[in-house]
Protein backbone atom coordinates (compact mmCIF):
# COMPACT_ATOMS: atom_id res chain seq x y z
CA UNK A 1 0.00 0.00 0.00
CA UNK A 2 3.32 2.24 1.31
CA UNK A 3 4.72 1.50 -2.41
CA UNK A 4 0.89 2.10 -4.44
CA UNK A 5 0.79 5.89 -2.31
CA UNK A 6 4.47 6.92 -2.91
CA UNK A 7 4.10 5.98 -6.70
CA UNK A 8 0.44 7.92 -7.02
CA UNK A 9 2.57 10.91 -5.01
CA UNK A 10 5.22 10.70 -7.60
CA UNK A 11 2.49 10.38 -10.60
CA UNK A 12 0.70 14.16 -8.93
CA UNK A 13 4.01 16.05 -8.44
CA UNK A 14 5.29 15.38 -11.65
CA UNK A 15 1.21 16.57 -12.87
CA UNK A 16 1.34 19.73 -11.20
CA UNK A 17 5.23 20.62 -12.27
CA UNK A 18 3.96 19.73 -15.84
CA UNK A 19 1.10 22.53 -15.63
CA UNK A 20 3.80 24.95 -13.71
CA UNK A 21 5.59 24.40 -17.04
CA UNK A 22 2.54 24.29 -19.29
CA UNK A 23 1.71 27.88 -17.57
CA UNK A 24 4.80 29.46 -17.41
CA UNK A 25 4.89 28.51 -21.18
CA UNK A 26 1.67 30.38 -22.04
CA UNK A 27 2.08 33.33 -20.11
CA UNK A 28 5.56 35.09 -20.68
CA UNK A 29 7.77 35.22 -23.59
CA UNK A 30 10.97 33.31 -24.67
CA UNK A 31 13.24 33.45 -26.74
CA UNK A 32 12.05 32.17 -30.44
CA UNK A 33 13.36 31.17 -33.97
CA UNK A 34 10.63 31.06 -36.77
CA UNK A 35 10.67 29.04 -40.12
CA UNK A 36 7.93 30.18 -42.40
CA UNK A 37 7.00 28.62 -44.81
CA UNK A 38 8.39 30.87 -47.38
CA UNK A 39 11.84 29.45 -46.49
CA UNK A 40 12.31 32.84 -44.14
CA UNK A 41 13.39 32.50 -40.38
CA UNK A 42 13.45 35.30 -38.08
CA UNK A 43 14.46 35.55 -34.81
CA UNK A 44 12.72 37.30 -31.48
CA UNK A 45 10.42 36.49 -28.52
CA UNK A 46 7.29 34.15 -28.48
CA UNK A 47 4.89 32.44 -26.34
CA UNK A 48 2.59 29.93 -26.55
CA UNK A 49 -1.42 30.82 -26.26
CA UNK A 50 -3.16 29.34 -23.43
CA UNK A 51 -5.40 25.98 -24.52
CA UNK A 52 -4.81 27.03 -27.96
CA UNK A 53 -1.85 24.51 -29.53
CA UNK A 54 -2.80 25.89 -33.05
CA UNK A 55 -0.94 29.28 -33.11
CA UNK A 56 1.93 31.06 -31.52
CA UNK A 57 2.27 34.97 -30.73
CA UNK A 58 5.15 36.03 -31.87
CA UNK A 59 7.58 39.86 -32.22
CA UNK A 60 10.50 40.44 -33.34
CA UNK A 61 11.55 42.97 -30.47
CA UNK A 62 10.11 42.88 -26.99
CA UNK A 63 8.71 46.03 -27.14
CA UNK A 64 7.22 45.34 -30.18
CA UNK A 65 3.42 44.38 -30.27
CA UNK A 66 2.99 40.85 -30.83
CA UNK A 67 0.98 39.16 -33.85
CA UNK A 68 -0.07 35.53 -33.46
CA UNK A 69 0.51 33.50 -36.25
CA UNK A 70 -0.24 29.51 -36.93
CA UNK A 71 0.55 26.87 -39.70
CA UNK A 72 -0.35 29.05 -42.59
CA UNK A 73 2.68 31.18 -42.33
CA UNK A 74 4.42 28.62 -40.20
CA UNK A 75 6.45 25.52 -40.92
CA UNK A 76 8.39 24.79 -37.60
CA UNK A 77 9.48 27.19 -34.29
CA UNK A 78 11.71 26.98 -31.47
CA UNK A 79 11.33 28.39 -27.78
CA UNK A 80 13.14 29.02 -25.00
CA UNK A 81 15.19 26.00 -26.83
CA UNK A 82 12.28 23.41 -27.15
CA UNK A 83 11.77 22.79 -30.88
CA UNK A 84 8.12 22.55 -32.15
CA UNK A 85 6.33 20.91 -35.37
CA UNK A 86 3.21 21.45 -37.12
CA UNK A 87 1.66 17.96 -37.59
CA UNK A 88 -1.97 16.56 -38.14
CA UNK A 89 -3.07 14.04 -35.62
CA UNK A 90 -4.31 10.45 -37.88
CA UNK A 91 -7.87 10.85 -38.16
CA UNK A 92 -8.39 14.39 -36.92
CA UNK A 93 -8.55 17.15 -39.29
CA UNK A 94 -6.82 19.45 -37.37
CA UNK A 95 -3.31 20.91 -38.12
CA UNK A 96 -1.25 21.88 -34.57
CA UNK A 97 2.28 22.46 -33.40
CA UNK A 98 3.76 19.48 -30.93
CA UNK A 99 7.05 19.28 -29.08
CA UNK A 100 9.52 17.79 -30.93
CA UNK A 101 11.23 14.70 -28.38
CA UNK A 102 13.11 13.37 -30.71
CA UNK A 103 14.00 13.26 -34.52
CA UNK A 104 14.93 10.03 -36.90
CA UNK A 105 13.80 6.99 -38.52
CA UNK A 106 10.82 7.24 -36.05
CA UNK A 107 10.52 10.63 -34.72
CA UNK A 108 8.50 11.11 -31.42
CA UNK A 109 6.53 14.28 -30.63
CA UNK A 110 4.75 15.02 -27.29
CA UNK A 111 2.44 18.21 -26.38
CA UNK A 112 1.13 18.62 -22.37
CA UNK A 113 -2.44 18.23 -22.09
CA UNK A 114 -4.85 20.35 -19.23
CA UNK A 115 -7.49 18.45 -17.31
CA UNK A 116 -9.34 20.18 -15.47
CA UNK A 117 -11.99 18.12 -12.63
CA UNK A 118 -15.01 18.66 -11.19
CA UNK A 119 -15.27 21.31 -8.54
CA UNK A 120 -15.41 20.51 -4.90
CA UNK A 121 -18.24 22.18 -2.94
CA UNK A 122 -17.74 23.32 0.82
CA UNK A 123 -18.36 25.78 3.95
CA UNK A 124 -15.94 28.20 5.13
CA UNK A 125 -15.27 29.01 8.89
CA UNK A 126 -18.67 31.33 7.93
CA UNK A 127 -20.64 29.49 6.59
CA UNK A 128 -20.63 30.48 3.60
CA UNK A 129 -20.46 27.84 0.42
CA UNK A 130 -17.57 27.97 -1.92
CA UNK A 131 -16.17 25.22 -5.00
CA UNK A 132 -12.94 24.79 -5.60
CA UNK A 133 -11.56 22.83 -9.33
CA UNK A 134 -8.06 22.34 -9.70
CA UNK A 135 -6.05 20.40 -13.11
CA UNK A 136 -3.21 18.90 -14.01
CA UNK A 137 -1.52 18.14 -16.83
CA UNK A 138 0.51 15.47 -18.75
CA UNK A 139 2.50 14.70 -21.85
CA UNK A 140 0.58 12.94 -24.60
CA UNK A 141 3.29 10.85 -26.95
CA UNK A 142 2.31 11.06 -30.75
CA UNK A 143 5.23 8.79 -33.33
CA UNK A 144 5.91 9.37 -37.00
CA UNK A 145 8.05 7.31 -39.33
CA UNK A 146 10.57 9.70 -40.43
CA UNK A 147 9.26 13.23 -40.56
CA UNK A 148 5.82 12.66 -41.94
CA UNK A 149 3.10 14.95 -41.59
CA UNK A 150 0.95 12.70 -40.02
CA UNK A 151 1.24 11.45 -36.36
CA UNK A 152 -0.19 8.80 -34.68
CA UNK A 153 -1.67 9.47 -30.99
CA UNK A 154 -0.04 6.49 -28.41
CA UNK A 155 -0.75 7.57 -24.85
CA UNK A 156 -0.09 9.54 -22.41
CA UNK A 157 2.02 7.84 -19.80
CA UNK A 158 -0.01 7.53 -17.02
CA UNK A 159 -3.01 6.29 -18.98
CA UNK A 160 -3.35 2.62 -19.89
CA UNK A 161 -3.01 2.09 -23.58
CA UNK A 162 -1.49 -1.13 -23.76
CA UNK A 163 -3.51 -2.24 -27.01
CA UNK A 164 -2.35 0.86 -28.89
CA UNK A 165 1.51 0.20 -27.58
CA UNK A 166 0.93 -2.79 -28.65
CA UNK A 167 -0.78 -2.00 -32.58
CA UNK A 168 2.20 0.55 -32.44
CA UNK A 169 5.12 -2.04 -31.88
CA UNK A 170 4.92 -4.15 -35.18
CA UNK A 171 3.85 -1.14 -37.90
CA UNK A 172 6.91 0.95 -36.56
CA UNK A 173 10.19 -1.24 -35.56
CA UNK A 174 9.22 -4.37 -37.07
CA UNK A 175 13.17 -4.49 -38.99
CA UNK A 176 14.64 -4.54 -35.49
CA UNK A 177 14.23 -7.85 -34.06
CA UNK A 178 16.78 -6.93 -31.19
CA UNK A 179 14.39 -4.27 -30.38
CA UNK A 180 11.31 -6.50 -30.19
CA UNK A 181 12.79 -8.98 -28.62
CA UNK A 182 13.34 -6.61 -25.88
CA UNK A 183 10.12 -5.18 -25.53
CA UNK A 184 8.65 -9.08 -25.41
CA UNK A 185 10.62 -10.00 -22.36
CA UNK A 186 9.80 -6.67 -20.86
CA UNK A 187 13.24 -5.15 -20.86
CA UNK A 188 11.09 -1.89 -22.59
CA UNK A 189 7.72 -1.17 -21.48
CA UNK A 190 5.08 1.56 -22.72
CA UNK A 191 6.63 3.79 -20.48
CA UNK A 192 9.54 3.58 -21.89
CA UNK A 193 8.66 4.59 -25.41
CA UNK A 194 11.42 7.12 -25.57
CA UNK A 195 14.43 4.45 -24.94
CA UNK A 196 12.21 2.51 -27.40
CA UNK A 197 12.65 5.33 -29.94
CA UNK A 198 16.60 6.30 -29.04
CA UNK A 199 17.12 2.97 -29.76
CA UNK A 200 15.40 1.91 -32.48
CA UNK A 201 17.00 5.56 -33.82
CA UNK A 202 20.61 5.11 -33.36
CA UNK A 203 21.34 0.72 -32.85
CA UNK A 204 19.00 -0.84 -35.64
CA UNK A 205 20.76 -1.46 -38.82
Amino acid sequence: THCISSAASDVYKRQILLSSINLNAQFSYSKAKVYFNDGSIKTGFGKTIFLNNEKIKFKVNKKDKAIEMGFMKIDKFILDGDEYDYKIIKGEKAIQFFKVKQRGKVSLYYSIKTNNSAPMGGMNMGGAGFSVGFSTSTEVYYIAKNDDDQIIKLFNLFGTSKRIFKKIIPLFFSDCPDLLDRIDSKEYRKRDIVEIVNFYNYKCK
